[in-house]
């Protein structure tokens, strides 16, 4: 059983004690699509409006395919823990290996704290 710590505030990932800083794009795709992944594939619009914050106008193919590049290349690190993929004509998807818990975090102080400590319990860290 692994856990899928994703941390809004610090816009860090968290997995098999590695961390992964994340940019903001990065964090706000990811986001979306981990929590958007029930779905079997999402709009490449919704991507767009979500990351870009309705900027889809003035985005080209080259600005996505650059940031799920990016995107994929950081999640490596975790191996198969979690996947994206992206198309322009279908859109895009996320999986998450079924044997992985995922905790997103955003701005709930008490949430955060608990999670964290959770995090460093799990990691042997704290006795």
């Amino acid at each position: 059983m692994k856990i899928l710590f994703v941390d809004g505030i610090q816009k860090t990932l968290h997995c098999d004690n590695k961390n992964i800083a994340l940019t903001t794009k990065e964090f706000l795709m990811l986001e979306f699509l981990l929590n958007k992944r029930k779905h079997r594939c999402i709009p490449i619009e919704e991507i767009i409006n979500h990351v870009w914050n309705g900027r889809g106008s003035t985005i080209g193919k080259g600005n996505i395919s650059q940031l799920s590049y990016r995107l994929r290349n950081k999640l490596s690190i975790i191996g198969n823990t979690i996947q994206i993929s992206i198309s322009m004509n279908g859109g895009g998807r996320c999986k998450v290996h079924r044997n992985t818990i995922t905790i997103i975090t955003t701005n709930d102080g008490i949430l955060y704290s608990l999670l964290k400590l959770f995090l460093n319990i799990n990691r042997g860290e704290v006795m």
